[in-house]
């Protein structure tokens, strides 16, 4: 199998299989693009794939790159998507840069919080739940609406540090909703990890409820911590 190969012979333009955009990289400095990840893209390994865009690992002057390139049966421009992620780091991973057809990112290799739920014990999981709702207030007080985090399955990744991708659906047009939709998605929801969570952690729903919408009026920090007490 072939590891790595240049640009102009990834599966870039996906899916009508034709364009310009590997030399359109390669001149920005993206010297190889990875058969990696959990995703197989017409016979080629990438990290991530959906309905705007492909993810792939790649090598941009010298360094390991997520790579996000816009399907081209999509008709979006991704300059708007990439100044929401620059703005929204450290949450966000670092953008380096950009264009209407690719961002070019920091590559985070931790894994999404759906994939590590089974393996954390009581006080880990509560850890975790607790610094992604931190990361949460973080983008609520930058005035950026994330979007999707009421499924935050796949657009957070934990570890050490918590990062927050995929910011498509973004906008700081809307009242930012970041913490109250990742207290539904985690703690609230009926779905089966969100209620595998709760029972973990003995959450009143009742109370955290109250807390949200407590929370959703003031947007303040004072509410927050009342919100983080009902989690310790």
């Amino acid at each position: 199998m072939v590891l790595k190969v240049r640009p102009k012979e990834a599966p870039l333009c996906f899916p009508k299989g034709e364009c310009e955009l590997g030399e359109v990289l390669e001149e920005r400095g993206v010297e190889w693009v990875y058969n990696f990840g959990p995703r197989d893209l017409m016979g080629f390994k990438v990290l991530g794939a959906g309905f705007r865009g492909v993810v792939f690992l790649a090598e941009w002057k010298g360094r390991k790159v997520a790579l996000k390139v816009r399907r081209t049966d999509v008709n979006v421009d991704m300059t708007r998507e990439a100044e929401l992620q620059r703005y929204a780091w450290p949450i966000a991973p670092k953008v380096f840069d950009y264009d209407r057809d690719f961002i070019i990112m920091e590559y985070v290799p931790l894994p999404s919080i759906e994939n590590v739920l089974d393996a954390l014990d009581v006080e880990e999981l509560r850890e975790v739940v607790l610094k992604v709702l931190s990361a949460g207030r973080e983008l609520d007080k930058k005035g950026i609406d994330h979007g999707e985090l009421t499924r935050p399955w796949k657009h957070v990744l934990v570890g050490d540090e918590v990062k927050i991708i995929d910011y498509g659906s973004a906008s700081k047009a809307r009242r930012p909703s970041n913490v109250t939709s990742l207290v539904s998605g985690l703690l609230l929801k009926p779905s089966p990890p969100a209620s595998l969570i709760s029972e973990k952690l003995g959450i009143n729903k009742t109370l955290l409820l109250e807390a949200v919408r407590k929370y959703k009026r003031r947007m303040d920090e004072e509410s927050f911590q009342n919100l983080v007490s009902l989690i310790l």
